[in-house]
């Protein structure tokens, strides 16, 4: 007995695929990609039109999540301060996350204005 799925013995064979049937998805998704890239890399204002030219290299602090680490990411930024180590850039996730938007947006007790 057969099962409803399978194939008569009469069937033709299909030919061979090189490449799966995503494949073609697949290039179109990178070629767009590509062209997002690049658009942006020509966007992008250049060193020079900026002012920021050959002076000292950019700073990014990356502040990892967890409760704990809160109240460490605080210490760091407070050390990095008074040693003022300047940061350019902050990104976070979870608890970091809302310590970095604290600190980018002045609201932190390491820096001396207040919210």
């Amino acid at each position: 007995m057969q099962t409803p799925d399978a194939l008569p013995d009469d069937a033709p064979a299909l030919p061979p695929m090189r490449y799966p049937a995503t494949w073609p998805y697949r290039a179109r998704l990178l070629a767009l990609g590509l062209l997002a890239f690049l658009f942006a890399a020509l966007a992008a204002p250049s060193s020079a039109a900026t002012g920021t030219g050959a002076g000292r290299p950019k700073i990014g602090l990356v502040l990892g999540g967890g409760g704990a680490r809160g109240a460490a990411h605080i210490g760091v930024l407070r050390v990095l301060e008074r040693e003022r180590i300047p940061v350019d850039y902050v990104a976070g996730t979870s608890m970091g996350a809302i310590v970095g938007g604290l600190y980018a947006s002045v609201c932190l007790p390491t820096r001396s204005s207040a919210c």
